[in-house]
């Protein structure tokens, strides 16, 4: 009975080396996947394999006893709970009293779409600061930076991590999405307008992942946000349920919710996350934007890189307030700048150089590199024509595309020359006509077109 008994753990012994063998190889490929290189020699290497084991126990516990979201090795494979929780950070603002809020499903808003995505920026890591809130807050900002002018700003991060709490917290032990778009839309110190806030692009002053000091209150980078003045504050309590972020989703734009980030979350790959993990009205940790909605789940944009689907997750609606989704939603309001003039206001990367040799009569905004020809004449290169195009689609979505000039609202360009492709999103307003060798302006289906007119290049005929 002994010898068989031995017998039995050698080949245990032999199937653990095996199946370890096969995890050393799969930690090898997922360490050149997520470009992870360890200091510290081989101790940390084993350490970190350790952790990756435990990971893959997880994983597989996960995807055992559940199939609808799928479970792998993410970012996250080689880390302990205290490291994976640092890509958190969010700080719930626990003096001020409110009342509790009663879940359950209320009715749906029977004039809201069935589904609805709106266009974001690209996703940002924010790795292991705690500075979820600051990505929400300006990942937030660029969607509708992006929905209410057709631009998108590629703001920076870090300007709202240095600033937002500068003097009296660091930034990456947590804060509130409200208080960086409130920074982003008032500190009239970097600004100086009423009609404007002030937040620079992410090329001019990149992520450094740790809180720093703010040198834009010294000396401001070229200022992006010269388009409106956010402000955010949060929802009413009658409205924090699943109906009520529908249809905020549906008429307002990008939102930036509060959700509990589970210990089984870091693993999400693909799938519909349908809240492994969360328990009951979980108290949120993490700040995140929900980008979108259909019936059946709520489209999420994080911030940890392209974990999940290019960095988004699936969230199910099939339970009301999942992990806290719908409880502390934050509402952006988006103040346009009245006032916003293009030869003043546009970023210096978007102005366009006249052609001096072009001998055109041209009438020019100072010496801000923005111009156009006031009596063109069909002869010549010509300078970037500004002004703002609307579209429609048949089911009422807008797009739009800002960079005006009133005098060519009735600008006949299709007469005059060739207008330059400009792709909105996935909308492409003007395609080349291969027949005539000139572009022509492609119309929705079922859906209208109107020109306030922009962002149109004369070329040579």
């Amino acid at each position: 009975m002994r010898f068989y008994v031995v017998l039995g753990l050698v080949c245990l012994a032999a199937l653990t080396a095996n199946a370890d063998k096969d995890l050393r190889q799969v930690f090898k490929d997922w360490k050149v996947q997520f470009s992870k290189n360890y200091g510290g020699g081989l101790r940390n290497e084993l350490a970190r394999f350790r952790q990756f084991k435990k990971s893959a126990q997880t994983i597989e516990y996960i995807n055992s006893i559940q199939s609808d979201w799928v479970a792998g090795f993410t970012l996250f494979a080689d880390m302990t709970d205290e490291e994976k929780a640092a890509f958190t950070g969010l700080k719930l603002n626990d003096t001020a009293s409110e009342p509790s809020v009663e879940y359950g499903p209320s009715p749906l808003d029977p004039t809201d779409p069935e589904k609805q995505y709106w266009d974001m920026g690209p996703v940002k890591n924010q790795g292991s600061c705690g500075s979820c809130w600051a990505f929400a807050g300006v990942g937030a900002m660029e969607g509708m930076h992006l929905k209410e002018h057709g631009e998108f700003r590629d703001f920076s991060v870090q300007t709202i991590l240095d600033c937002a709490f500068e003097g009296y917290r660091d930034g990456c032990k947590g804060g509130w999405s409200e208080s960086a778009i409130r920074w982003a839309g008032s500190d009239s110190r970097i600004s100086n307008s009423e009609d404007y806030g002030y937040l620079p692009l992410q090329q001019d002053n990149k992520y450094k992942g740790r809180d720093g000091e703010c040198t834009d209150l010294k000396k401001p980078y070229n200022n992006a946000l010269r388009r409106a003045k956010p402000y955010a504050y949060t929802a009413e309590i009658p409205s924090r349920t699943d109906a009520g972020l529908q249809h905020a989703l549906a008429t307002q734009g990008p939102i930036i919710v509060s959700i509990y980030s589970s210990w089984a979350l870091p693993f999400y790959t693909t799938g519909t996350y349908k809240g492994t993990g969360c328990g009951e009205n979980p108290t949120p940790n993490h700040a995140v934007v929900v980008a979108g909605y259909e019936k059946d789940y709520w489209y999420v944009k994080n911030s940890w890189g392209s974990w999940g689907y290019s960095g988004y997750a699936y969230f199910s609606r099939g339970w009301e307030n999942l992990c806290s989704i719908s409880s502390r939603r934050k509402i952006l309001e988006w103040r346009p700048n009245e006032n916003w003039k293009i030869c003043t206001d546009t970023h210096p990367s978007e102005r366009t150089p006249c052609d001096s040799s072009a001998n055109l009569n041209q009438e020019v905004c100072q010496a801000r590199g923005c111009c156009y020809d006031s009596n063109y004449a069909g002869t010549a290169a010509q300078c970037f024509i500004k002004g703002k195009v609307t579209i429609y689609d048949g089911e009422g979505k807008r797009r739009v595309l800002y960079a005006s000039a009133e005098e060519f609202s009735q600008f006949e360009f299709s007469y005059y020359g060739k207008a330059a492709q400009v792709e909105i999103g996935s909308w492409k307003l003007f395609v080349e006509d291969d027949y005539y060798g000139d572009y022509k302006i492609i119309k929705p289906e079922d859906g209208k077109v109107t020109f306030d007119f922009q962002s149109v290049q004369i070329l040579n005929n």
